[in-house]
Protein backbone atom coordinates (compact mmCIF):
# COMPACT_ATOMS: atom_id res chain seq x y z
CA UNK A 1 0.00 0.00 0.00
CA UNK A 2 2.89 2.35 -0.66
CA UNK A 3 2.13 5.82 -1.91
CA UNK A 4 3.05 6.63 -5.50
CA UNK A 5 6.71 7.52 -5.82
CA UNK A 6 8.27 4.62 -3.95
CA UNK A 7 9.21 3.58 -0.46
CA UNK A 8 12.02 4.46 1.94
CA UNK A 9 13.71 2.09 4.36
CA UNK A 10 17.07 2.43 6.03
CA UNK A 11 19.23 1.67 9.02
CA UNK A 12 22.27 3.28 10.58
CA UNK A 13 24.77 1.65 8.22
CA UNK A 14 22.59 0.29 5.42
CA UNK A 15 24.91 -2.45 4.26
CA UNK A 16 24.05 -5.69 6.02
CA UNK A 17 20.37 -6.35 6.72
CA UNK A 18 19.24 -3.35 4.70
CA UNK A 19 21.64 -4.23 1.89
CA UNK A 20 20.28 -7.77 1.68
CA UNK A 21 16.67 -6.54 1.85
CA UNK A 22 17.49 -4.13 -0.98
CA UNK A 23 18.86 -7.01 -3.03
CA UNK A 24 15.70 -9.05 -2.36
CA UNK A 25 13.35 -6.22 -3.29
CA UNK A 26 15.25 -5.44 -6.47
CA UNK A 27 15.40 -9.16 -7.35
CA UNK A 28 11.65 -9.31 -6.81
CA UNK A 29 11.40 -6.58 -9.45
CA UNK A 30 13.63 -8.71 -11.74
CA UNK A 31 16.53 -6.28 -11.72
CA UNK A 32 19.54 -8.06 -13.30
CA UNK A 33 22.16 -9.51 -10.94
CA UNK A 34 24.90 -7.23 -12.28
CA UNK A 35 22.78 -4.19 -11.43
CA UNK A 36 22.06 -5.62 -7.97
CA UNK A 37 25.78 -5.98 -7.36
CA UNK A 38 26.59 -2.49 -8.65
CA UNK A 39 23.89 -0.98 -6.43
CA UNK A 40 25.08 -2.94 -3.38
CA UNK A 41 28.71 -1.89 -3.89
CA UNK A 42 27.68 1.78 -4.05
CA UNK A 43 27.30 1.62 -0.28
CA UNK A 44 31.06 2.15 0.05
CA UNK A 45 31.00 5.34 -1.99
CA UNK A 46 27.99 6.80 -0.23
CA UNK A 47 29.34 5.80 3.19
CA UNK A 48 32.89 7.01 2.68
CA UNK A 49 32.66 9.80 5.27
CA UNK A 50 31.18 7.47 7.89
CA UNK A 51 33.79 4.80 7.11
CA UNK A 52 36.64 7.30 7.43
CA UNK A 53 35.23 8.64 10.70
CA UNK A 54 35.02 5.11 12.13
CA UNK A 55 38.60 4.39 11.07
CA UNK A 56 39.87 7.64 12.56
CA UNK A 57 38.13 6.85 15.87
CA UNK A 58 39.60 3.34 15.80
CA UNK A 59 43.10 4.74 15.20
CA UNK A 60 42.74 6.80 18.37
CA UNK A 61 41.96 3.63 20.30
CA UNK A 62 44.63 1.39 18.78
CA UNK A 63 47.33 1.22 16.15
CA UNK A 64 46.96 -2.56 15.81
CA UNK A 65 46.67 -3.24 12.08
CA UNK A 66 44.48 -6.33 12.52
CA UNK A 67 42.05 -4.30 14.64
CA UNK A 68 41.96 -1.46 12.11
CA UNK A 69 41.42 -3.92 9.26
CA UNK A 70 38.52 -5.50 11.14
CA UNK A 71 36.92 -2.07 11.60
CA UNK A 72 37.34 -1.42 7.88
CA UNK A 73 35.92 -4.84 6.95
CA UNK A 74 32.91 -4.36 9.24
CA UNK A 75 32.27 -0.89 7.83
CA UNK A 76 32.35 -1.70 4.13
CA UNK A 77 30.75 -3.99 1.58
CA UNK A 78 32.67 -6.21 -0.80
CA UNK A 79 31.81 -8.13 -3.91
CA UNK A 80 32.41 -11.42 -2.10
CA UNK A 81 29.75 -10.48 0.50
CA UNK A 82 27.30 -10.00 -2.37
CA UNK A 83 28.36 -13.25 -4.05
CA UNK A 84 27.98 -15.15 -0.79
CA UNK A 85 24.40 -13.92 -0.33
CA UNK A 86 23.48 -14.79 -3.92
CA UNK A 87 25.15 -18.21 -3.63
CA UNK A 88 23.24 -18.99 -0.44
CA UNK A 89 19.91 -18.11 -2.05
CA UNK A 90 20.76 -20.13 -5.16
CA UNK A 91 22.25 -23.16 -3.37
CA UNK A 92 19.93 -23.35 -0.37
CA UNK A 93 16.65 -22.25 -1.95
CA UNK A 94 17.05 -22.79 -5.70
CA UNK A 95 17.18 -19.10 -6.65
CA UNK A 96 15.15 -16.00 -6.00
CA UNK A 97 11.89 -17.22 -7.50
CA UNK A 98 11.88 -20.36 -5.35
CA UNK A 99 12.85 -18.30 -2.30
CA UNK A 100 10.01 -15.85 -2.87
CA UNK A 101 7.45 -18.59 -3.45
CA UNK A 102 8.53 -21.36 -1.07
CA UNK A 103 10.14 -19.43 1.80
CA UNK A 104 8.23 -16.15 1.80
CA UNK A 105 4.94 -17.54 0.52
CA UNK A 106 4.57 -14.95 -2.23
CA UNK A 107 2.49 -16.07 -5.18
CA UNK A 108 3.02 -14.96 -8.76
CA UNK A 109 -0.05 -12.68 -8.67
CA UNK A 110 1.41 -10.75 -5.73
CA UNK A 111 4.84 -10.49 -7.38
CA UNK A 112 3.22 -9.23 -10.58
CA UNK A 113 1.27 -6.65 -8.57
CA UNK A 114 4.53 -5.44 -6.95
CA UNK A 115 6.25 -5.21 -10.33
CA UNK A 116 3.35 -3.28 -11.85
CA UNK A 117 3.31 -0.87 -8.93
CA UNK A 118 7.03 -0.13 -8.73
CA UNK A 119 8.34 -0.49 -12.27
CA UNK A 120 7.94 2.26 -14.83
Amino acid sequence: NANPGGILFHCSTGKDRTGIISILILAMLRVPDETLKTDYLRSNRFSAVRINNRLNEAKLASDNLAYLKSIFDLSTVREDYFQQAISMINDRYGGFDSYFHDQLGLDEAFLLQIRNKFLA
